[in-house]
């Protein structure tokens, strides 16, 4: 494996297994017939950060990272690495990015290490809402 210690694990729409871990990513491929497959993706393979704190397949088959070393959340399109994007702390109004939730309307709740908000993200809009539920800054 990448790494020693795991953070974070999920199973995508295709039966991977993905391990978040202090070295980076594992993704463990299980065919009914035939050898288990592991790539390990590290920042050598475009990862920001080998830190992975939260990993989190979605219904549409994103993979959502979070980076709390980098201060980015990294989003995987259907699942593909070399399609990767990245949104950083900054733009998130986070500071950290530690963990993200998928709620039913598809939308990404993402929290930081060291921030009181939360960002939003619903394709392409990102918004912040305060420690107290309000609007950040409000």
């Amino acid at each position: 494996l990448a790494g020693d210690d795991i953070y974070s694990i999920a199973c995508d729409a295709k039966n991977r297994i993905w391990a978040g871990t202090d070295g980076g990513i594992n993704i463990c491929s299980m065919p009914e017939k035939g050898k288990k497959q592991v790539l390990r993706l590290s920042t050598g393979d475009g990862l920001p950060d080998e830190i992975i704190t939260s990993l989190l397949a979605d219904k549409r088959g994103n993979i959502w990272i979070a980076n709390c070393g980098n201060d980015s959340v990294t989003i995987y399109p259907n699942g593909d690495p070399n399609r990767a994007r990245n949104l950083h702390g900054r733009s998130l109004g986070l500071d950290k990015p530690f963990d993200v939730a998928i709620d039913g309307r598809g939308r990404a709740w993402v929290t930081g290490n060291d921030s009181e908000n939360v960002a939003i993200i619903d394709g392409d809009r990102i918004r912040q809402v305060g420690g107290t539920g309000t609007p950040a800054g409000g």
